[in-house]
């Protein structure tokens, strides 16, 4: 699947893409094609294409893409936006809505969501530490391990790393469709965190 039709240059993004394993056979139709919106969901309304595409590497069973920039602002207020459990779906369109009244995730607590994934998804924040926030999000042969890595490395400048591990038969038959995914969340959380200290500050923000 190419999904480069419905995207658009926005910031500079170095991307890695690793991929292993057979295509799936025999897979679903119906839940390919709701994968299939579930990528062209993730380009939404503010778009990136990757800039560096390295050689695909040997992961196992899996498929791994891995994007990262440089964003001015703190690991802290980047760990905010990223651990705000219940305000995910405000940036990352392909969750509709996270069943929880918590402010913040809680390790190890799997929530139910509503999102472009076959099966009743939920996600589950495997690792809440300073600098690093993994999370899974599991839905029926469909699994995403999300990692972000915040490096500071002056000021107010942080490096942002995301890379997204997928396992499971669905997601081995959308090999390389997903290619962009990490970049096109990189920026959403660019304008999420510029946002926020816009608000702070009291100025407008941008539509």
């Amino acid at each position: 699947m190419d999904v480069s039709a419905y995207l658009s240059p926005r910031y500079p993004v170095k991307i890695a893409v690793y991929r292993s394993g057979a295509p799936a056979r025999n897979s679903n139709r119906s839940e390919l094609a709701r994968l299939a919106d579930f990528v062209l969901s993730a380009a939404g309304d503010r778009r990136s294409v990757p800039e560096t595409i390295f050689s695909p590497k040997r992961q196992g069973a899996t498929l791994e893409y891995s994007g990262s920039r440089m964003i001015t602002a703190t690991p802290s207020a980047l760990e905010d936006v990223l651990t705000d459990i219940r305000r995910l779906p405000e940036w990352n369109p392909a969750v509709f809505s996270v069943a929880t009244q918590d402010s913040t995730a809680i390790a190890g607590k799997a929530y139910s969501v509503r999102a472009k994934l076959p099966g009743s998804p939920t996600i589950t924040y495997e690792d809440i530490s300073p600098g690093r926030i993994i999370w899974r999000l599991d839905g029926f042969q469909a699994h995403e391990t999300g990692k972000w890595t915040l490096v500071p490395v002056s000021g107010q400048i942080t490096e942002v790393t995301h890379t997204i591990t997928h396992t499971g038969a669905i997601f081995r038959a959308l090999t390389g469709a997903f290619q962009s995914v990490p970049g096109l969340r990189i920026d959403r959380l660019q304008d999420r965190v510029e946002d926020d200290a816009a608000r702070r500050a009291g100025q407008p923000v941008q539509p």
